[in-house]
C-alpha cells in the first residue's frame, strides 16, 4: 500500500515541530521504501517518501544536509 499523503505530511510535521527525530523519520521512510518498491502509483509521494529518508544525512557531524525550511518545502510539492 502506498504512503497517504497526510502520513508523509505528519512525518514531515513531526520532523519540524520536534515530535520525532530526523533519524527516527528516516527511519520509517526507508523501511516504508523497501516495502513500497514495486507500488508506485503517486509519484510526487514517492519523490517525498525518497526525500523524507534523507532527512538525516549529515555533511559533517551535528550538522544536516537539508535545513528545517528544506523539510517544510517537501508539504508544498505533496498539494
Amino acid at each position: 500500500m502506498e504512503p497517504e499523503r497526510e502520513e508523509l505530511r505528519n512525518a514531515i510535521n513531526d520532523i519540524v515541530e520536534g515530535r520525532r527525530t530526523r533519524e527516527d523519520v528516516a527511519s520509517w521512510a526507508e523501511r516504508k521504501m523497501l516495502d513500497l518498491e514495486y507500488e508506485r502509483k503517486d509519484l510526487a509521494a514517492w519523490e517525498v517518501l525518497k526525500a523524507i529518508a534523507g532527512a538525516d544525512l549529515e555533511v559533517e557531524p551535528g550538522s544536516y544536509l537539508h535545513c528545517t525550511q528544506d523539510i517544510q518545502s517537501w508539504l508544498e510539492e505533496l498539494d
